[in-house]
């Protein structure tokens, strides 16, 4: 379920992103009366790719369990010489 969760939720992201990166572009090659419009759609799918980004990062998480190596942290250990 989480995993699903997780593949809707980016692909979502995935989908938006291209998205808004497409209308951005047509608007910019080819027609620039219309760039207030698209301007506002951008704005309008924020509110759908914030969330899905979101979901994604959480659920991302959530599915890579906690680490199993808590001593060394992020670097090993420093050897002094």
């Amino acid at each position: 379920m989480l995993t699903r969760l997780h593949l809707l939720a980016a692909a979502t992201a995935v989908t938006t992103t291209m998205l808004l990166v497409l209308a951005a572009l047509s608007t910019a090659l080819l027609d620039a009366h219309h760039a207030v419009d698209v301007r506002r759609a951008v704005l309008w799918a924020l509110l759908v790719l914030v969330p899905a980004l979101l979901l994604t990062a959480a659920t991302g998480f959530r599915l890579a369990g906690a680490s199993t190596d808590c001593e060394a942290g992020l670097v090993g250990p420093q050897v002094m010489g």
